[in-house]
């Protein structure tokens, strides 16, 4: 019931998630209110600590992240039909002959950002994927990212990914995130990064690893985790500074 000629206040909101996202300032939260809303979608805001930008559901509402019907279909008529491969990167080409990769529902870049409440659904059940295709959230690159409290499930790829290596400073907590991934390079949270928190999420059937934590991260801190129901380990650790609870790792020497 939104329109993105509004100015985006309660009486008066924007209609879709990239409008909230291109209007995102430091100092500034959009709230989501209930109901489906479609990415993928991208928030570049660079804030700081003092001033950290945030997109939230409205408290209680139940805020679904996904793909339109029309987007599906123009992705699966860019494809060929190819016959099933075991090479993860030609499962989806192209007709121009290259392969294809779907973007995330929702990339954050800049830093400072925050993403709470919200309930993210992919389509690898709707179309073929190659390696390295549909995250949930993605982190490109900045600091201070806090991904809170969200639902992620059915994404190609990983639930939460830091794409870049890059990222710093991040907390991920209190997720629900399961049923992601079609390979082992799949994961429920993918942050090879440093100095990072993951405490508390819920993360269940990846076809990889529940976190992916790997090779060098330095000052990562995963803790009161649930991770189960994974292809490979639930967690995989490597860096000299990491610290290790025994909640099911898979130490890298």
């Amino acid at each position: 019931d939104g329109d993105d000629a509004n100015p985006g206040t309660e009486d008066k909101p924007w209609r879709t998630l990239q409008k909230a996202c291109t209007e995102l300032r430091p100092n500034m939260v959009v709230y989501l209110k209930a109901g489906t809303y479609y990415g993928p979608a991208q928030a570049r805001v660079a804030g700081t600590e003092t001033a950290p930008a945030a997109i939230r559901a409205v408290d209680g509402a139940e805020v679904v992240i996904t793909y339109t019907d029309e987007w599906v279909k123009a992705e699966a008529d860019k494809l060929v039909s190819v016959e099933p491969s075991q090479d993860i990167r030609n499962r989806a080409m192209g007709k121009d002959g290259q392969s294809r990769h779907y973007p995330g529902l929702l990339t954050l870049s800049g830093g400072f950002i925050e993403v709470s409440g919200l309930h993210f659904v992919g389509v690898r059940d709707r179309l073929p994927h190659n390696l390295y295709s549909e995250n949930g959230v993605t982190l490109s690159g900045g600091t201070g990212y806090r991904v809170l409290y969200n639902e992620v499930e059915n994404v190609g790829h990983c639930g939460v990914k830091a794409m870049s290596h890059g990222e710093h400073g991040f907390l991920i907590e209190g997720n629900f995130i399961h049923d992601v991934g079609q390979t082992q390079h799949d994961h429920g949270i993918y942050c090879p990064s440093d100095d990072g928190i993951i405490r508390k999420n819920l993360i269940l059937n990846s076809a990889g690893y529940g976190v992916h934590a790997y090779t060098m991260p330095k000052r990562i801190f995963i803790s009161h985790n649930i991770v189960a129901g994974h292809t490979a380990y639930g967690i995989i650790l490597g860096g000299p500074d990491a610290h290790r609870p025994e909640d099911g790792l898979q130490p890298v020497q």
